[in-house]
């Protein structure tokens, strides 16, 4: 197992992660943002948030599942 390959994709996964996840978050604050100043919600923003909360998750789990493999010296 080349271990300079893992953590190369353990790097992609985590930088994806912390992008669709600070994503999610200014989505989330420009709602409460809109929702204080009493200005209409885009419906659509909601579903982004669900979407890219998903997407975060997923790339954290398959993050996870590189390390582990790290010390468990299997290929996954």
């Amino acid at each position: 197992m080349d271990k300079n390959k893992v953590i190369k994709e353990i790097a992609q996964h985590v930088s994806f992660s912390v992008i669709t996840g600070l994503m999610a978050l200014i989505t989330t604050m420009q709602i409460i943002v809109n929702a204080i100043l009493n200005a209409p919600i885009n419906i659509i923003l909601i579903p982004l948030i669900v979407f890219l909360i998903f997407i975060t998750g997923v790339n954290s789990f398959f993050a996870t599942k590189k390390i582990l493999s790290l010390f468990t010296e299997k290929t996954v």
